[in-house]
């Protein structure tokens, strides 16, 4: 059938009947939701299941709109949850349904009671400054008959979407409220991720959810990734099976609302509770940027999210960089200018050494011309006439195979270094420069990107040292001006101030010449 149909559920493995099930779109009422406030995030959670309904992240704000990692929108509903196998639909209480992180850290403890005298606990902490949600969970056998269980994380989403004609796909399902701009600026994965015994990174995208294998791992981590952010279980270290689901249709036959559902889930191995003994299981997890040395310091192998693209190397050195002026420059902004200035002096002496041999080629262009004149009735690869050029390029001192006539060919990779930095950057977001209120996003006045394609132009001719060369540079700009239009402002900032160094250099050299 092409349709779910009633009480039809999306599949989940035997020892974990319900944790994969996704609730409803419709938001729970106030009194079943506990809302704790930090000074890095604001938290609720559902007090059935313990279910992370919502999240949202002080200082990322989008336009003016807070930014909300799990939510209930029009990008459909996304959850985090994790227990032991019993505890994913029972109703839990605390003392209040509001907390206030005063001190240096908070606890919220919910407790709920299930069947055979099963007594569960599920106790969040929350610290100053930190993205991470400590999660510890317990389960007391109070009854007189022993009772298995199984610890699980789970990420889960529905997605909902009026049609009229095709129905959505797969591949393209999205769980981002990212701006049309900021949409088209950044780059990056988005969707779930985890560590397998085989690979430290797998991504596992939606439409590949159909067809894909339970994996294992030992400890490790399962996320979901949405561009600059992350939301990641940290497990203990210990195995746990990976497991992927996904059920899309009609929600019942004759419907206009099409509905497409995920689950991954990390399930532990089965643990036996004899009478009067408890289970007890700590993980952690973690919601927030894709800041590498946050990311580090809460499981090493995270860093292994951030996407830096082809020159992923440099690109991690260029952010390392920044980080490092940033720690004596407070803006990110003019650390990423000054880091500008540092690129441009590793090409200083090439870029002076190519420059110096276009003055020797323009010197010796009219006598070139007169070569190419005399042996204008040869063929091209005349022998004679290359003797001649040869000549002429060595009275010159002009040498024909220099490295610094590949200077901006060289610069190629260090721009798509940059352009892979600034696109995971999130420390870019909702930072400003001048007119610009966010470099995370394109420049809507389109000043840096016209100011870096015109300053590339008029310093094209003068930084060739050959005629073809001279070709190559000038339609360069051309392609640049169709690839950082919607790029992100920062990376658009880059180009202008590297180009605008260079012409600096430019100038100053033919001053001194």
């Amino acid at each position: 059938t092409y349709y779910f149909g009633e009480g039809q559920d999306v599949p989940v493995i035997s020892q974990l009947p319900s944790a994969a099930k996704t609730t409803s779109l419709q938001a729970p009422s106030s009194s079943n939701v506990v809302k704790v406030s930090t000074d890095t995030m604001t938290v609720f959670i559902d007090k059935k299941g313990g279910r992370i309904l919502k999240t949202s992240l002080n200082g990322y704000e989008n336009e003016g709109e807070e930014y909300a990692f799990f939510d209930r929108d029009g990008a459909g509903m996304l959850e985090a949850q994790a227990g032991v196998s019993g505890d994913e639909d029972l109703t839990f209480a605390t003392s209040k349904n509001q907390y206030v992180l005063s001190g240096d850290s908070l606890k919220v403890m919910m407790q709920a009671s299930g069947g055979n005298g099963a007594r569960y606990v599920k106790e969040y902490e929350f610290k100053r400054g930190d993205y991470v949600v400590s999660q510890t969970t317990r389960v007391v056998n109070g009854g007189d008959k022993p009772f298995e269980i199984s610890s699980y994380h789970v990420f889960s989403g529905d997605k909902q979407t009026e049609v009229d004609g095709a129905a959505p796909k797969v591949s393209e399902l999205s769980f981002d409220t990212l701006s049309p701009s900021l949409s088209q600026a950044v780059r990056g994965y988005s969707g779930i991720s985890y560590t397998t015994k085989k690979k430290p990174y797998v991504r596992m995208k939606f439409n590949n959810m159909h067809k894909s294998p339970s994996e294992t791992t030992k400890g490790g981590w399962i996320a979901y990734q949405k561009h600059h952010f992350l939301a990641a279980w940290v497990l203990e270290d210990k195995p746990y099976r990976i497991s992927n689901y996904l059920s899309e249709g009609l929600k019942s036959e004759g419907s206009d609302t099409y509905e497409q559902r995920f689950v991954s889930q990390a399930v532990s191995g089965k643990a036996t509770i004899l009478p009067g003994e408890a289970f007890s299981e700590k993980s952690s997890l973690y919601v927030g940027p894709q800041k590498l040395e946050t990311l580090v310091s809460v499981e090493p192998s995270l860093r292994l999210t951030l996407d830096y693209g082809f020159f992923w190397m440099f690109a991690s050195l260029l952010h390392k960089g920044l980080a490092w002026i940033h720690k004596i420059v407070p803006s990110w902004s003019w650390s990423l200018v000054i880091l500008v200035g540092l690129s441009r002096l590793l090409f200083f002496s090439a870029t002076k050494r190519q420059m110096e041999e276009a003055q020797k080629l323009k010197a010796a262009a009219a006598e070139k011309e007169e070569i190419e004149k005399r042996f204008a009735d040869r063929g091209k690869f005349d022998q004679e006439k290359h003797e001649a050029i040869l000549a002429l390029y060595k009275r010159h001192n002009v040498r024909v195979f220099s490295l610094s006539q590949f200077v901006p060919l060289l610069q190629l990779p260090l721009m798509m270094a940059f352009y892979g930095m600034v696109a995971v950057a999130v420390e870019f977001r909702s930072e400003s420069f001048l007119w610009l209120s966010d470099i995370s996003s394109p420049d809507v006045l389109y000043i840096l990107p016209a100011l870096a394609v015109v300053l590339m132009y008029l310093q094209s001719a003068s930084m060739a040292a050959s005629d073809e060369m001279k070709m190559v540079t000038r339609f360069m700009p051309v392609l640049f001006a169709f690839f950082i239009i919607k790029a992100p402002a920062a990376l658009q900032l880059y180009l202008a101030v590297s180009t605008g160094l260079g012409a600096l250099q430019m100038k100053l050299q033919k001053q001194k010449t």
